[in-house]
């Protein structure tokens, strides 16, 4: 996930942990399933950060890659009944034949019932 420090709006510093950005994403191509699970798990019982991050991707056809990103972080606050749980979703297409190379990309934050939706076309 990138780092936020030096952006110009200054609000996202907070988030630059929890913030995905599709500037800074990858993408891999690859000639078979590619799957990686990653858990975290911070602190003491009382105030525990989890964090599990699962990436897919595999191709479909010799030209077509589909992938997706599914990050869940979840912490205990230091209040009572203080919690917090956000998810991020990455869904990734891409079609490499002939030197045309469009890949869309769809990105979302689910968090207290709000959807950001990030739609972007690069041919190549």
């Amino acid at each position: 996930m990138p780092n936020l420090e030096n952006t110009d709006f200054i609000f996202l510093n907070l988030f630059g942990e929890y913030y995905l950005d599709y500037n800074v994403d990858y993408f891999n191509r690859t000639s078979s399933r590619y799957t990686n699970v990653t858990f975290y798990n911070n602190g003491s019982k009382s105030s525990s950060q989890n964090i599990l991050k699962v990436f897919h991707s595999q191709n479909l056809t010799p030209y077509l890659n589909i992938a997706f990103k599914y990050n869940i972080v979840n912490s205990i606050g230091d209040y009572k009944n203080q919690t917090s749980k956000n998810n991020f979703l990455n869904l990734h297409y891409s079609y490499n034949k002939n030197r045309i190379s469009p890949i869309i990309q769809i990105m979302g934050c689910f968090c207290c019932f709000w959807i950001i939706t990030f739609i972007c076309f690069y041919p190549f």
